[in-house]
């Protein structure tokens, strides 16, 4: 996929903005169905947070220790085992190694994907925000995602306006359902737009604009 693109992406990285247009369209409904605040949080923290915990947990406790190049005291010895848990489960402060496991790999992270977990809650936390201040609607949330992707064009905003820009376009199909149709020949055009940025570029718009609804679809 990657020289498919022309190196504009790989199938990786395609997966996540895939994720993202989903969880965005999702998180909105569960918004509309159940306003409030409190609901929305107990969700969104039993969603993520008890699994999340179970998968550092058996990664620096069973994993780890099975993989190190080290012996089990010496590995379990090393302050990075200790923090994993909990720089981890903070989403913020996000820790990729242990000591000794997969030293010998061109990249030496032992769980890579959690990385856009932080994005992924303040994506939650943005559509929250305009939940409580009644601005998840239909129109504001079309002209923020306008400027969005704004700014995903012109490259400012980095990984947050990256990850912003396919989230978003989950809230305007889904806000906007009553007047988008989902219909197999406009998905059709949409993924042919997609397909055809991989050779004229500007992938990263398209499938935007064009790849959210085909997901949708989908």
């Amino acid at each position: 996929l990657y020289d498919l693109s022309n190196g504009q992406t790989q199938l990786g990285s395609l997966a996540v903005l895939v994720f993202f247009v989903i969880s965005g369209y999702l998180i909105t409904w569960s918004f509309q169905r159940r306003p409030s605040a409190g609901r929305f949080l107990i969700a969104r923290a039993l969603r993520i947070f008890p699994a999340l915990f179970v998968v550092l947990l058996l990664t620096a406790t069973v994993l780890g220790p099975a993989i190190t190049d080290r012996g089990a005291s010496a590995y379990f010895s090393e302050p990075a085992v200790a923090w994993y848990v909990p720089n981890n489960i903070s989403l913020f402060n996000m820790q990729f190694r242990l000591p000794g496991v997969f030293d010998q790999n061109p990249s030496r992270v032992v769980n890579g994907s959690l990385w856009t977990l932080q994005y992924a809650v303040l994506m939650y936390l943005v559509v929250l925000v305009l939940g409580v201040s009644r601005l998840l609607r239909p129109v504001t949330v079309l002209v923020l995602w306008a400027i969005v992707i704004l700014l995903e064009w012109k490259w400012v905003g980095g990984w947050t306006a990256r990850f912003a820009a396919p989230f978003l376009g989950g809230p305007v199909l889904c806000l906007w359902r009553g007047r988008i149709p989902m219909d197999w020949r406009l998905a059709a055009l949409s993924a042919l737009a997609v397909g055809l940025s991989f050779y004229v570029g500007g992938l990263r718009i398209a499938f935007t604009i064009f790849g959210s609804y085909a997901v949708i679809f989908l």
